[in-house]
């Protein structure tokens, strides 16, 4: 393992990575891992011009929005029948996509949900509130309910 200078969105650092791995410890097979934001598109171009280097990176948000969009690849209610299964998508080509639950995330992401309808029920409450007063006048006089 190496730990090495930049942020995650740094290119280059993921190529010191795959040399490290090639040169360095003279593998001629590896699989490399990252979270969302390491193994992008481009870097995954780089390991599949580089030989027998795999890899294991995460989707994001919006990745994973499109596959469970209407008709996608992905649909909740494959979650009835198992935790983990494997799905393919022609978005990503020759890739072995894996959806697992996470009942911790989905519990957070309620909470945040329910906690956002909240305050938007609150915000317009405020707001029907307001705007149902008169403006005060120029010189100040009017008394507010």
């Amino acid at each position: 393992m190496r730990v090495l200078p930049g942020s995650t969105a740094d290119p280059e650092a993921f190529k010191t990575a795959i040399t490290a791995v090639k040169d360095d410890y003279q593998m001629d097979t590896a699989i490399m891992v990252g979270d969302r934001g390491v193994v992008t598109g481009a870097r995954i171009d780089d390991l599949r011009g580089r030989g027998h280097l795999g890899w294991v990176g995460a989707l994001d948000r919006p990745q994973i929005a499109a596959l469970a969009a209407d008709q996608g690849p992905l649909q909740m209610t494959l979650f009835d029948q198992a935790d983990l299964f494997c799905l393919a998508s022609p978005d990503y080509p020759g890739q072995t996509l894996i959806a697992s639950r996470n009942p911790p995330a989905a519990k957070a992401a309620a909470a945040r949900d329910a906690d956002a309808i909240a305050d938007a029920a609150r915000i317009d409450g405020v707001h029907a509130k307001t705007a149902s007063r008169r403006a005060p006048t120029a010189n100040c006089s009017t008394t507010w309910r």
